[in-house]
């Protein structure tokens, strides 16, 4: 019940409304009644809040399916890494979840085993590479040991791009492209595929950043 109170109009308009309506003398029902509408009203602007929250997921995922498509990629994977919610400082752990993901025929899911994983060093600093210049590129061969390059491996997966998308405070949104026959990838196709991110990326935060307070 309080929860659905506190979406409800400016308290000093509801106290005015109720005063005029005992000043008037109103019955016991007429009171209910508004108190009905009230409750009414707040469930129906929780209903669109809702109905755009469902809008703008469809929306990532579209995108995602979008970028899969066009870069014929194996696996689109949009995830969050954070500290786990704790005070930021040096020596605390972080950890990257998946928050949505699309995948073709040749990959399986990631979602619920990469939740609250923490990150080894080798995955801090593909990150940091990300954070500083907004993109990287991976080629498993080329990996060191760690959590990623078994993850990979475990997959089948030859080569990623990982693309920033949002850094905001206590949180860090990013893209991670995956192919399972990336060696076969020509210069020329990794332009185009390159370019075919980009708008993607720009397409996603839109729909992020929409959703910040």
């Amino acid at each position: 019940m309080w929860e659905a109170v506190s979406s409800l109009p400016n308290w000093s308009v509801i106290i005015i409304i109720l005063v005029s309506i005992l000043t008037t003398g109103s019955t016991l029902n007429t009171i209910t009644s508004f108190w009905k509408w009230l409750l009414e009203r707040s469930d129906n602007k929780k209903g669109e809040k809702m109905g755009n929250v469902i809008n703008e997921v469809a929306k990532i995922f579209s995108h995602l399916n979008q970028i899969m498509a066009e870069c014929n990629a194996s696996h689109v994977v949009l995830l969050k890494a954070s500290n786990g919610g704790s005070i930021p400082r040096p020596g605390c752990k972080l950890y990257s979840s998946v928050i949505y993901e699309v995948y073709g025929p040749s990959s399986t899911s990631v979602l619920k085993s990469w939740q609250d994983q923490p990150l080894d060093q080798q995955y801090i600093h593909m990150l940091m590479d990300v954070k500083q210049h907004g993109e990287t590129q991976i080629i498993i061969d080329e990996m060191d040991e760690g959590i990623l390059r078994n993850l990979y491996l475990s997959k089948g997966i030859k080569m990623s791009k990982v693309v920033k998308l949002l850094d905001i405070e206590g949180a860090f949104y990013y893209l991670s492209i995956v192919w399972a026959h990336g060696d076969s990838i020509s210069e020329e196709e990794l332009g185009r595929i390159d370019n075919i991110i980009r708008v993607g990326k720009n397409n996603i935060f839109s729909v992020l950043k929409k959703g910040q307070p």
